[in-house]
């Protein structure tokens, strides 16, 4: 037998607990980023291997929907797919700062492309309040991809670790900053 009113306090139907829960999610992401930020080598490679994994087991489903599919053409798409999901995946495993250096390649040509993109919509967008902002916003992701280019391998590979530490401190400052505004409403 359970009791009901031990379950209560985790499932108020009005919320009033909840903002605890927001409290603890910003507790969780400001740790997370500060380690993010003291290690952040360590944070690329850790997320090279979680793609590493990913890509493994879409590998995989991939390799087994090529085995079950019935369609000739669809047969060979999905075992391709599946193998090279899977090769790729074994080797970032195998060879997981080799895989940070490649997430490292694609971040510098993700900047890259933004950056032409947006000066392309600068150009396009003509004489304007957005030219301005836009242009700007391609020259700084085109200098930082030009940047990262220069100090490609280990310093990029420390760069998105510090990026996602970044991010995920600020992230836990503004969820702990809901939590207590939440608190304040008495919605929560």
């Amino acid at each position: 037998m359970t009791n009901p009113d031990r379950f209560r306090r985790w499932s108020d139907p009005q919320g009033r607990n909840a903002w605890g829960w927001v409290l603890a999610a910003g507790i969780v992401l400001l740790i997370g980023g500060v380690c993010a930020i003291l290690a952040p080598g360590f944070t690329t490679v850790a997320l090279s291997v979680l793609i590493g994994w990913i890509l493994l087991f879409c590998g995989i489903a991939g390799i087994v929907m090529g085995i079950r599919a019935h369609s000739v053409h669809r047969r060979w798409m999905d075992l391709l797919y599946g193998v090279v999901s899977l090769l790729c995946g074994l080797f970032i495993l195998f060879f997981p700062v080799a895989g940070a250096a490649g997430l490292s390649l694609a971040f510098i040509f993700w900047l890259a492309l933004r950056a032409g993109i947006e000066l392309g919509g600068a150009l396009r967008a003509g004489p304007g309040r957005m030219r301005t902002p836009l242009i700007l916003l391609g020259i700084v992701d085109a200098l930082l991809a030009i940047l990262l280019l220069f100090w490609f391998p280990l310093g990029t590979i420390a760069v998105i670790g510090l990026f996602v530490g970044i991010s995920l401190l600020l992230g836990g400052v503004l969820t702990i900053a809901a939590a207590f505004g939440l608190k304040r409403m008495r919605v929560a």
